[in-house]
């Protein structure tokens, strides 16, 4: 039986896990970025700035203010390639498998049901207690720290966003998502779902080289990488 995916977006088969018979859909959300220091124009908005080739379309999106509070039990769940985070007082969860096979790809499944977090996260503590929402599924503050987000998508698909946080740090991402349609019970294979991302991958490789000239250089590092550090220059911070 067919699924409905957005995009057109078909597995060659549907997976045999899929159940017949629900009561409705979830989605599934694959999203893959590619950290960049900075721009070396200031704004991709205005074509005055643009260099060759130019880019095909560029539609501002609405700036974004985001309050981020990280959870984690003595580093268990990074390491293991699970962030759990309260975004403006809502929970979501990503997921990136690769980083338990020693693999850095910024590739992420994206869980934004209190139900599925909770799962992700007792699948790695093994604790007996039970992990709801109500007690931060069991977890420890790590981080919290505000960022301000300016973003633009260009080209149809890819979404360029340059983040500045309340602690002083800056970066930039471009970043493909895909969200995915299935039913009540079912599942997606896992295969299917890297090979989707690696696609993302390949694209936003592409996109990153054909406009080499919108890029600047600089040390590129993640916002929770920067916070860590900040913290331990001042001397509050975890060890990593």
């Amino acid at each position: 039986m067919a699924l409905p995916f957005p995009y057109n977006l078909v597995p060659p088969k549907c997976p045999p896990t899929i159940a017949k018979h629900t009561r409705g859909f979830k989605t599934i959300n694959l999203e893959v970025e590619r950290k960049i220091a900075c721009l070396a124009i200031p704004t991709l908005t205005d074509p005055s700035f643009w260099s060759q080739p130019p880019f095909t379309s560029v539609d501002p999106l609405p700036l974004k203010t985001l309050h981020d509070i990280y959870y984690d039990k003595n580093n268990l769940l990074c390491s293991n390639g699970l962030w759990v985070r309260k975004r403006n007082g809502a929970w979501q969860a990503k997921i990136n498998p690769s980083v338990r096979i020693g693999q850095q790809h910024t590739r992420f499944e994206e869980l934004r049901e209190e139900h599925d977090i909770a799962k992700a996260v007792q699948a790695f503590t093994k604790t007996a207690a039970v992990a709801e929402a109500t007690n931060n599924f069991g977890l420890d503050k790590m981080a919290e720290f505000t960022t301000y987000r300016e973003g633009w998508r260009v080209d149809g698909d890819f979404v360029v966003v340059r983040d500045s946080t309340s602690f002083g740090w800056g970066v930039v991402e471009v970043e493909l998502e895909e969200t995915v349609r299935i039913e009540e019970g079912g599942e997606v294979d896992e295969g299917w779902k890297q090979r989707r991302m690696e696609e993302m991958d390949r694209r936003i490789e592409a996109f990153v080289k054909r406009y080499a000239w919108a890029w600047g250089g600089g040390q590129v590092k993640g916002k929770l990488s920067a916070y860590f550090e900040m913290m331990r220059r001042s001397g509050d911070g975890r060890k990593r």
